[in-house]
């Protein structure tokens, strides 16, 4: 019996060491997420696609947008968390916030549960028009995303 009361008290501390360390592990696998957002609708009255790749609230290359007469991508920078502030390289930016259905209550819209997105491009000039994008995808990224055009979700 007393050796079973000595064992209980060792085995409890290495139960404990064992939990730390994985927990330490769990939290170095806890690398933050990429996520490709893909969307199509207006930029005033013209069609376009747009598609985000953001890492920790920024967007990373191949983020883009394209309007769908001439299919030329034009790249996008900037943040992204509640609301988007994206710029593209002529000057104009985009000033966007997640579209809701109305099931997401009182909590913060994500790309899991918005619609899409709306705001409004505002140009060099000062023009301001209206944005209103429906979501085609949203979800986890490569690790590597191709540096090839995409003008459709896979």
């Amino acid at each position: 019996m007393s050796t079973v009361k000595f064992a209980l008290p060792q085995l409890a501390a290495s139960a404990v060491f064992l939990a730390s360390l994985a927990g330490l592990a769990v939290a170095e696998d806890k690398t933050p997420e990429v996520i490709r957002a893909d969307y199509e609708g207006t930029l005033g009255s013209s069609r376009i696609q747009m598609t985000l790749i953001v890492h920790q609230g920024k967007l990373i290359p191949p983020s883009h947008y394209f309007y769908q007469k001439d299919l030329t991508d034009i790249p996008l920078s900037g943040t992204a968390g509640t609301t988007f502030t994206l710029t593209e390289p002529g000057g104009g930016t985009f000033s966007l916030k997640f579209k809701a259905n109305g099931s997401n209550g009182n909590r913060p819209l994500t790309f899991d549960d918005s619609v899409g997105l709306v705001g409004t491009w505002t140009g060099k000039d000062g023009n301001t028009y209206p944005v209103a994008l429906g979501a085609l995808f949203a979800g986890a990224a490569p690790a590597e995303p191709s540096n090839s055009p995409c003008h459709c979700p896979e």
